[in-house]
């Protein structure tokens, strides 16, 4: 299909390595289990580490992704549409998953409880339960495939992959997630980005390429 070609195209440097290494993720889950895979991760911690995830985790937040697509109001009313329609689909998807076909599912620090002590980061809150599938992860790699799509240099690309990758990551080190969730929840936001493009292509109007100061200019010159 022709949208699949042009995000392909778009973004090569982006999906070609998540999907090396969405494929080496696949091969450590088919070889260790989620435990060993997250005991071995979590003994590899450090203070500087501690700090550095304890921080960029939160650009998985919510609030990290409304206040970009904010920002792009200002630049393309299009783009903001973008990355506020994929988050929201994102997030309908991840919450069915988590509440309804696999409610409970025990996070790291209830799975090891009375079983390993987990070195935990001071001052994050950890959650104990609905780990499957991480609502950051599938968050932050749609918010970064759609800049992706938006920006036309490609090292900006390579740098929003390997932002992603250090935000999932941070939910493994912090102990919120196993790795199978992550994986997972990246799948879901890269799915989600590409299905909803489509769609996305076909919103029709001058408005959809300009700043909103300017439609808001022009609103108050007609008046």
């Amino acid at each position: 299909m022709d949208y699949i070609r042009e995000i392909i195209k778009k973004t090569k440097y982006f999906l070609i390595p998540y999907i090396i290494l969405l494929s080496l993720c696949i091969v450590l889950l088919l070889v260790f289990s989620k435990s060993q895979i997250h005991l071995w991760s979590n003994r590899n911690n450090t203070p500087l580490l501690d700090m550095v995830f304890a921080h960029i985790t939160f650009c998985g937040d919510g609030i990290f992704v409304i206040l970009v697509a904010l920002c792009l109001l200002f630049y393309r009313v299009g783009h903001s549409i973008l990355v506020m329609s994929t988050y929201a689909l994102t997030g309908i998807i991840v919450q069915v998953l988590k509440k309804v076909f696999f409610a409970g599912a025990p996070r790291p620090k209830l799975y090891f409880q009375g079983l390993y002590d987990l070195h935990f980061v001071q001052g994050v809150n950890v959650h104990s339960i609905n780990s499957f599938p991480s609502g950051h992860s599938a968050s932050v790699f749609a918010l970064f495939l759609c800049l992706a799509l938006i920006t036309r240099y490609q090292i900006f690309r390579i740098v929003f992959l390997a932002l992603a990758i250090f935000v999932a990551y941070s939910r493994i080190y912090l102990s919120q997630h196993f790795l199978v969730d992550i994986v997972v929840g990246s799948l879901i936001g890269i799915i989600i980005v590409m299905v909803y493009y489509y769609f996305h292509k076909k919103i029709k109007g001058e408005w959809i390429n300009k700043p909103l100061t300017i439609q808001v200019f022009k609103a108050n010159k007609r008046k």
